[in-house]
């Protein structure tokens, strides 16, 4: 006798479990909050008793180098200071050849802009990319608005120290409070992956079950990342290479 199949979540529940499974606590979101929350408030602090300028565009960079473990975070501040600095140079040598040409310097400026765009969505470093067009964008709010040239240079250059000091200190924060090793990481996922398997093989008389499907596709998505961990524990830990 055929009996009905049982009938699917549907898109509300789907989307509900989806909610749920964002909310759901895991392993270092209590560390990453506090990193979030400390450099934050080092960055209002500084700003506000130094007179800083372009606060929002600090905490922004703070949001965007606060990341998942130390290796990152040291890769990002490095290459993220290079880049920046080579943006607002390169802002800087455009005011110098056509500061009196405004359909070359906003031509210029926005053919920057849009590759920063680009490389935003095509690039491995799009976190990096997208601070430089906002600071690009920041920086060009000033071109109109200065008529000296002298202020225009120093208005580039605050743009320049507003990004820089966030990275300098969200690397501080992340070295020596709570640093997150990717090798740890890589084992704690390493362990949660094998007992999700463990419960699937206990779970074989119902094969096709709908809890089965989706952690056979958890298992799937994190896939890349125990990649991206081994490489990142490759880079940082001279044990796990000679291993």
């Amino acid at each position: 006798m055929k009996t009905d199949a049982a009938p699917g979540p549907t898109a509300g529940q789907r989307h509900f479990e989806v909610i749920i499974q964002g909310l759901r606590p895991f392993s270092g979101r209590w560390s990453h909050a506090l990193r979030y929350v400390l450099a934050s408030t080092v960055v209002i602090v500084l700003a506000m008793s130094l007179h800083l300028p372009l606060l929002g565009l600090s905490l922004f960079v703070v949001f965007m180098a606060t990341q998942s473990n130390i290796v990152v975070v040291n890769l990002l501040t490095k290459l993220g200071f290079i880049i920046v600095s080579l943006a607002i140079g390169a802002v800087l040598l455009i005011l110098l050849l056509a500061y009196e040409i405004p359909a070359a310097r906003v031509g210029a400026s926005t053919a920057l802009i849009f590759l920063c765009a680009f490389l935003m969505r095509a690039s491995k470093l799009g976190k990096i990319f997208f601070i430089v067009g906002i600071a690009l964008a920041a920086s060009q709010q000033y071109l109109d608005s200065i008529p000296s040239a002298e202020l225009l240079v120093r208005a580039c250059l605050w743009v320049w120290m507003a990004c820089l000091y966030p990275l300098v200190l969200c690397a501080i924060i992340n070295a020596f409070l709570w640093p997150v090793e990717p090798l740890s990481q890589l084992k704690q996922l390493v362990h949660e992956q094998l007992t999700v398997v463990d419960q699937i093989l206990a779970d074989t008389p119902c094969p096709h079950s709908n809890s089965q499907e989706r952690a056979a596709a958890n298992i799937l998505n994190n896939y890349t990342r125990l990649q991206t961990l081994m490489r990142f524990s490759w880079m940082r830990n001279a044990e796990f290479r000679a291993s």
